[in-house]
């Protein structure tokens, strides 16, 4: 029964034998045998539940406003003759919603969520025209992994309230900085 435990097969459970001495002993194998089962299952279970929130989450990331908003651009711009234009929509749009569905890890680098932040910024640069940006990392944080999608909403929460809603040239500044043995990412 231990092997079989030690191999995997945790619905194992021992025959219980009268007036054996090992009555005890099979009786707490079992019990034993029975707890881990239930704890590998939950773990099954929260582990699903954990894939599904991550999916939820990331679903609820796809903006349709802003993706209409991209596609009307793209229309407009077709119909203008601007391929250009097209194309660059149509390509950043492209890496920024590949970017956004990955779902294989909940984890990734500054490097990959700064181009995430690129294809983010420039397709809105396409949309308003009223704003540039600077991104400046340091090369030693490009490759510190960190919580996808951390950084991203914050420059689209900049975009959106201080950018769109407001008629004056804007910048939008993100950099990293190393002090005190601190790492920081500025949204400005």
């Amino acid at each position: 029964g231990v092997k079989r435990i030690k191999d995997g097969q945790y619905s194992t459970r021992l025959a219980k034998q009268p007036n054996n001495e090992f009555d005890f002993l099979f009786a707490s194998f079992n019990e034993m045998a029975e707890q881990i089962q239930e704890l590998i299952e939950k773990v099954f279970v929260e582990k699903l539940r954990s894939s599904e929130a991550t999916l939820k989450l990331l679903q609820s990331q796809i903006n349709p406003h802003f993706l209409y908003n991209c596609l009307f651009y793209i229309k407009n711009m077709a119909n203008l003759g601007r391929k250009e234009a097209v194309v660059a929509m149509a390509l950043n749009l492209g890496e920024y919603y590949r970017s956004m569905i990955r779902l294989e890890n909940s984890m990734t680098t500054i490097r990959e969520e700064m181009r995430l932040v690129t294809n983010y910024l420039t397709i809105q640069n396409l949309r308003i025209q009223r704003f540039d940006y600077k991104i400046s990392i340091p090369e030693e944080m490009l490759e510190m992994e960190i919580p996808r999608l951390l950084i991203q909403p914050v420059v689209e929460n900049a975009v959106i309230h201080g950018i769109e809603n407001n008629p004056d040239f804007g910048i939008i500044e993100i950099k990293g900085d190393h002090t005190d043995g601190k790492y920081h990412i500025i949204v400005d």
